[in-house]
């Protein structure tokens, strides 16, 4: 056993099972980490030391994974629900609730979306585009409900005006880029 191994480290290497690694992060000391980041060692390292075979490379690989899909979902559902939140409210005037489907708002931002990539378009001139969206919806919005809303008076602070500064850079978003 090394010197630098953490306490119970000969308990890993004779147990095989999913909880090596949370037990290993939980019962390192504290100078352990510190020593290997003096030597350039990564927690990837420390764990293929405790882990060993190819177990560390395949869940590093389904880390990945897991976290694009959940960014990727994360901003669909995001944009997917306020788009559909605007949508509905506009066309809710003209045309009765009842014949308002979810699902075409959905197959139009896949196609958006698509056609986007498709074109081969900066997702960066996306996000500059959709700024007034972001700057209306989380910035401006929330701040005039809290000034005008008599319930809403407990978050009214300096802070406020920060947000709304915020809001008006984002809705200028796009005049700035074409100023460029």
């Amino acid at each position: 056993m090394d010197q630098w191994d953490p306490p119970g480290a000969l308990t890993f290497h004779a147990k095989r099972n999913a909880w090596r690694l949370r037990v290993f992060i939980v019962s390192i000391s504290l100078s352990y980490p510190a020593i290997h980041y003096l030597q350039n060692l990564y927690l990837k390292s420390l764990t293929q030391q405790v882990i060993p075979g190819s177990m560390v490379n395949i869940m590093s690989i389904l880390l990945n994974i897991f976290a694009i899909m959940t960014a990727f979902f994360g901003i669909y559902l995001g944009f997917k629900e306020s788009v559909q939140g605007i949508v509905f409210n506009i066309i809710k005037r003209i045309i009765p609730e009842e014949k308002l489907n979810t699902s075409t708002v959905s197959v139009v931002i896949i196609l958006f979306l698509w056609g986007w990539v498709s074109l081969d378009f900066s997702i960066m001139l996306l996000m500059q585009l959709a700024g007034p969206i972001f700057g209306l919806v989380a910035c401006l919005i929330p701040c005039y409900l809290v000034f005008k809303v008599p319930s809403l008076s407990n978050p009214r602070s300096v802070s406020n005006y920060y947000v709304v500064f915020y809001g008006i850079l984002l809705f200028m978003s796009p005049f700035l880029k074409f100023l460029e």
